[in-house]
């Protein structure tokens, strides 16, 4: 009987995190709408979005624009129902974004760290911004840091936090829900958003400059990872001779030709992931890019070569991937993980 009832909770709470998605998505929606789209049955849809409605996650959103008949009522998110916490390093700071269910920043803050690697040193802002935001459901940290489910790894001067779970650290101590994400795939997903928004595409974002060496990728607006969290860490990819990519930056590219070595990068990324969309964030160590262009034609067939743009745009999509990141824990539901599953 036991597995029974959990049976039916698992199934009551996948249609709630169904419906919760495409009202977000549509809104304002009728209940009859939300049937249509979801094929779930009217008694169920009702039910669920009269529940909703009572724990004031949703707000009637006036009447539908009836053809004929009665008109239904619609219904809309609550944006202030519950609000997410997004947080990453930056050098010896850490940047906090609060934002509600549908991404809207609604306020930031900046902590200084001593040792900005200190787990410790992590729990004191957040003690503050849970206090100050008894609402937050989700927290999304963005690492320069390899991650696999949550625990760091092949990290980038934050050595303190070498193979720290710190999703199962923020859920164990807070209760509260979080996903520890690379910087690289944040930003990538960051600048997916911006660029295609809902189309399916392939996109890879790399990143060569004055906080590090990496690169994202986002298929079919998914962010891949690999094994262990290492894909996207361009910096052990040999380049030229027996040197990698992150000593030759280290040399300044000393008897190297730095055109060709950005070629091949860009090369072994196309026989790997192909993806139809490359993106150079800006910085000193990316000139030339139509000399770059040219040479990848070089070893590559004319329909592997991807578009390679340029663009500034690194931070913008870096924060914005993150909190993309956070308020989609919100938008999934909680009930599930929370008395299903085990970290």
């Amino acid at each position: 009987m036991n597995e029974i009832n959990s049976y039916k909770s698992i199934i009551k709470s996948i249609n709630e995190n169904v419906i919760r998605q495409e009202i977000q998505k549509s809104c304002p929606v009728t209940k009859t709408e939300l049937v249509r789209i979801t094929s779930l049955s009217f008694p169920t849809v009702s039910r669920i979005v009269d529940e909703l409605e009572s724990t004031g996650e949703l707000l009637p959103a006036g009447l539908d624009d009836s053809t004929g008949g009665r008109r239904a009522q619609a219904y809309s998110v609550n944006p202030d129902y519950a609000v997410s916490l997004s947080m990453y390093f930056e050098r010896s700071a850490l940047r906090c974004l609060i934002s509600n269910v549908v991404g809207e920043r609604i306020g930031q803050s900046e902590y200084q760290l001593q040792h900005e690697d200190d787990i410790q040193e992590l729990d004191q802002p957040l003690d503050s911004l849970l206090k100050a935001h008894p609402n937050i459901r989700s927290i999304a940290i963005g690492v320069p840091s390899g991650v696999s489910d949550g625990v760091i790894r092949f990290t980038h001067g934050h050595d303190r936090l070498a193979d720290v779970n710190l999703k199962k650290h923020i859920r164990e101590k807070y209760g509260v829900r979080a996903r520890i994400e690379n910087d690289m795939s944040c930003m990538a997903y960051g600048c997916y958003m911006r660029l295609f928004h809902d189309r399916s595409t392939s996109l890879v974002c790399i990143y060569i400059g004055e906080k590090g060496i990496g690169c994202g990728a986002c298929i079919n607006g998914g962010v891949l990872t690999g094994e262990g969290g290492f894909l996207g860490e361009i910096g052990y990819m040999p380049v030229s001779g027996p040197r990698n990519l992150g000593e030759l930056i280290s040399d300044g590219f000393r008897g190297a030709d730095r055109v060709d070595c950005f070629a091949r990068l860009l090369t072994n990324i196309c026989i790997f992931l192909n993806p139809a969309t490359i993106v150079f964030y800006e910085s000193r160590y990316v000139r030339d890019m139509e000399q770059i262009r040219e040479r990848c034609q070089n070893y590559l067939p004319a329909l592997a070569m991807p578009v390679i743009l340029t663009s500034d745009e690194h931070q913008n999509d870096y924060e914005n991937g993150l909190v993309a990141f956070g308020t989609q824990l919100i938008s999934a539901g909680f009930k599930i993980e929370n008395e299903y599953t085990e970290e």
